[in-house]
């Protein structure tokens, strides 16, 4: 048995389900750490099931059947795609704009290079050894990163995942060829990041931006209402055509969404200036008229965190989808909890009559058993005592007769959605034991008398005691909501992975933004002389970093929302995960406030040095 089933077996009292317990299986007899895995030599008075192979050599690479987590692991392919999306992508953001903060001073240098004649090489060669030092640290701290889950057993938080360190091992080398491609990626990032010189005699105008903003702007409404409403016309929400209708709509309205900020922050920042005047106050009038003559600084930092929020609850609704069985399965649940549990498995006649007895030992007079057998026409036959029938709702009576599954009590009708075989009628057959000598139901049914969940995981046990090698014991839809669960993991995984990305992101648009702020405030050094207090640059932070960024975390939850309507509403099978989304806001908030005092620190420090110079 592996450590993790010993331990949630003896934390649920239940230590000797499969038998008694010989030995422990070894981390590299398993697929994870914390997998729940039990070979099991089978009691002799179960018998030996013809499906049933004698294994050995537990554990081995060349093992002819998965077993355990492996039946669930998916292919690389299936997560790559959000490791890339969410935590790369960003990553690689970080990585531009590290190469181009405070490049003014560089760009002077690579020019006046340029005109004395430096070679493109000898240029690069100068930034390389500018940029060495600092990407050596991070070299440096990204190697000791990596080393940590190598010397022992890593826990991921949130996700609740260790990250074994026996399976690292094999993969060290790729993880120090990462550290090392990333060095490089890095530094040639920052040389070809470098503005490009004029071409001699070069008169080509450059394209003006203004038109293709507003065309832009224009479709992003057209593309929201594209994606909200244009699977109006289509029914399933599962057909090709509405999941291309919707995912076009999606990427058009995150892809046209910075040109309508664009726009709204140059409107808002001439608002901003007239009524700066009006109330007199120097740090709204400078961020409006900064905001009005050159939006792209805030537009960059509100459009990154909205896309960013909106790609991470994106993911999530995707992640989040149940088909319609699971959905099916999640109602069947919430609507009768474990007022039925059903067992089957390839069992014999006496050995079903010794599970009944064990089962209504469990709770005398509030557990019965019912038995369940495929009849002529599709139409099951129920069969069972009287005590096990009416608290379906159900009469009892000397003789058998059909019932609708309208006719019985939620937990009936959902017994028959699930085991009806497709019709909604039923033949009950009233008589003393569930089970009679020489003949077996198909499928036991445990039913509570009185609407009260009964104990699955002691019936559970009871069925590896006494029914059969390998039962199946479950609730209704039980197999489905298991389908469920690596769906509701890899959820977690992207609430996770998504953290991350939005911290990357809203770290990158702030560090944008105070670059471009930080070069602004030495502009604008000599307003504190004419106002007489440098407190004004707290102001203009205010309204350039702080405001902007709020309303960008709101902005993009509702922006979040609104998209993810066509897959929450019914029948789109997805659920917005609130702590995901809400985790991403916050994060957001907390970074406009942190870099708020920042940058407004910084540049009050920044004119205090300020000197009149000639130009």
């Amino acid at each position: 048995m592996s450590p993790a089933l010993a331990d949630a077996l003896d934390a649920a009292g239940d230590h000797d389900r499969y038998g008694e317990t010989t030995e422990r299986i070894a981390p590299e007899g398993l697929a994870v750490p914390r997998e729940r895995l039990a070979y099991v030599r089978p009691a002799a008075h179960l018998g030996k099931p013809p499906f049933m192979q004698p294994i050995a050599g537990f554990g081995r690479d060349d093992a002819p059947a998965a077993v355990g987590d492996n039946l669930w692991i998916q292919p690389l392919s299936t997560f790559a795609p959000a490791v890339i999306g969410l935590v790369l992508a960003p990553a690689a953001v970080l990585v531009v704009i590290a190469a181009r903060i405070g490049s003014a001073g560089r760009d002077r240098r690579t020019a006046l290079l340029q005109a004395m004649g430096a070679a493109g090489s000898s240029r690069a060669w100068v930034n390389i050894g500018e940029a060495l030092l600092p990407v050596l640290a991070g070299a440096g701290l990204g190697a000791l990163t990596v080393a940590i889950p190598l010397l022992g057993d890593l826990r991921i938080p949130v996700v609740d995942f260790r990250l074994a360190a026996i399976d690292l091992h094999r993969w060290g080398w790729v993880l120090a060829a990462a550290v090392a491609a990333a060095m490089v990626a890095v530094l040639t990032a920052v040389v070809l990041l470098q503005p490009k010189g004029a071409a001699n005699g070069a008169t080509r105008p450059k394209a003006a931006k203004g038109a293709a903003t507003r065309r832009m702007a224009v479709l992003c409404p057209l593309m929201l209402l594209w994606a909200v409403r244009g699977t109006d016309f289509i029914g399933n929400a599962f057909a090709p055509l509405y999941l291309l209708i919707y995912t076009t709509g999606v990427i058009g309205t995150l892809v046209t969404l910075p040109a309508v900020v664009a726009l709204t922050v140059a409107g808002a920042g001439r608002i901003l200036a007239r009524l700066a005047r009006r109330l007199g106050s120097p740090g709204m009038l400078v961020a409006g008229r900064w905001a009005a003559t050159s939006p792209g600084t805030v537009t960059r930092m509100v459009a990154t965190v909205i896309v960013a929020i909106g790609l991470v609850a994106q993911v999530q609704l995707w992640s989040s989808r149940l088909n319609p069985d699971m959905q099916a399965a999640t109602t069947t649940h919430s609507r009768i909890g474990n007022q039925l549990v059903t067992a089957t498995g390839p069992f014999t006649s006496q050995r079903a009559a010794d599970f009944v007895a064990a089962v209504e030992r469990i709770s005398p007079g509030k557990t019965q058993v019912l038995g369940l057998t495929p009849g002529p026409g599709g139409v099951p036959t129920l069969t069972g005592a009287c005590p096990a029938i009416t608290p379906l709702g159900l009469t009892c009576g000397d003789k058998q007769r059909t019932v609708r599954a309208s006719d019985g009590t939620p937990a009936f009708q959902e017994l028959m959605r699930w085991y009806g075989q497709g019709t909604d009628k039923a033949t009950v057959r009233p008589q003393a034991t569930t089970v009679e000598k020489g003949q077996s139901p198909t499928l036991l049914i445990a039913v509570s008398t009185d609407g009260s969940d009964l104990p699955v995981e002691k019936i559970r046990h009871l069925a590896h005691a006494e029914l059969a090698v390998a039962p199946d014991v479950d609730v209704p839809g039980g197999e489905w909501l298991k389908g469920a669960a690596p769906q509701e993991r890899m959820a977690t995984w992207v609430m996770f992975l998504g953290i991350i990305g939005v911290l990357f992101l809203a770290i990158g648009a702030a560090l944008n933004n105070l670059s471009d702020f930080l070069g602004f405030a030495s502009t604008v050094a000599p307003i504190s002389v004419l106002t007489g207090r440098r407190t004004v640059f707290y102001s203009v932070a205010a309204w350039t970093i702080l405001i902007p960024f709020l309303l960008a975390g709101g902005l993009g939850a509702l922006t979040a929302v609104w998209l993810g309507s066509p897959l929450t509403r019914p029948g789109g099978g997805a659920q917005m995960s609130w702590p995901v989304l809400g985790s991403g806001l916050a994060v957001v908030e907390a970074l406009a406030v942190l870099f708020w005092l920042w940058a407004a620190s910084t540049s009050s420090r920044t004119a205090g040095r300020w000197r009149p110079r000639a130009d």
